[in-house]
């Protein structure tokens, strides 16, 4: 790939043996995640896909990170997306079994 004559050449700032290894872990974890996928299909009726989207930042929530002050720390971020995940199933949970007990 040309990208002009103004472009730097890449620096590798790792050794080749770690970045043979750090290659293997990427390339482990993407065939994971393709089994996630197929494991998570059905998303909001799907118990695992509730599990894996518990433990990843989704992407509004990792561009609201980013944009944070330097001063500010993620941690309150992140533990609002938990504490605010873990109300909304509470809260979905309730209204589901008061559905089934009362139109039952």
């Amino acid at each position: 790939m040309d990208y002009g004559t103004n472009a730097a050449e890449p620096v590798s700032d790792v050794e080749d043996n770690v970045y043979e290894k750090l290659k293997k872990a990427f390339l482990e974890d993407l065939r994971i995640n393709n089994g996630i996928s197929e494991e998570t299909i059905g998303q909001q009726s799907n118990n695992r896909w509730h599990e894996e989207r518990r433990r990843r930042i989704t992407a509004s929530n990792f561009g609201r990170i980013c944009k944070l002050r330097k001063t500010t720390p993620c941690s309150t971020t992140v533990k609002a997306k938990v504490w605010l995940h873990d109300t909304v199933l509470i809260t979905k949970t309730l209204l589901s079994t008061s559905l089934k007990k009362y139109l039952i």
